[in-house]
């Protein structure tokens, strides 16, 4: 019976504690939300920002601004890549990390 109580709460937790979170100004505002900070005005973000073309990006700038701002330090650095699938209509995204190693 414990198994069954600790595999339903499990699955609560699956469903109740995650909620994707997308681009780069959505998880800023989330962020400093979360931990009592103001998010930044864009007159208040001070920080250059580059996509991977080398183009300027003002919502990577905010979330870096907030990151300063919480004296956050990166401790890791990885890719990943997105394989997309269908199958019997349902769309299956997988996301593989390198976590550094190639």
């Amino acid at each position: 019976m414990f198994d069954d109580v600790a595999h339903t709460a499990h699955q609560s937790l699956e469903r109740g504690v995650f909620r994707e979170v997308e681009g780069a100004a959505a998880v800023a505002r989330e962020l400093a939300a979360a931990l009592g900070v103001p998010a930044p005005s864009p007159s208040e973000v001070v920080i250059e920002a580059f996509d991977m073309d080398g183009a300027p990006d003002a919502d990577m700038a905010m979330l870096a601004t907030v990151l300063v701002s919480l004296s956050a330090a990166a401790f890791a650095e990885f890719g990943t890549s997105r394989s997309k699938f269908q199958v019997d209509g349902a769309n299956i995204d997988v996301d593989a990390a390198s976590f550094g190693r190639e």
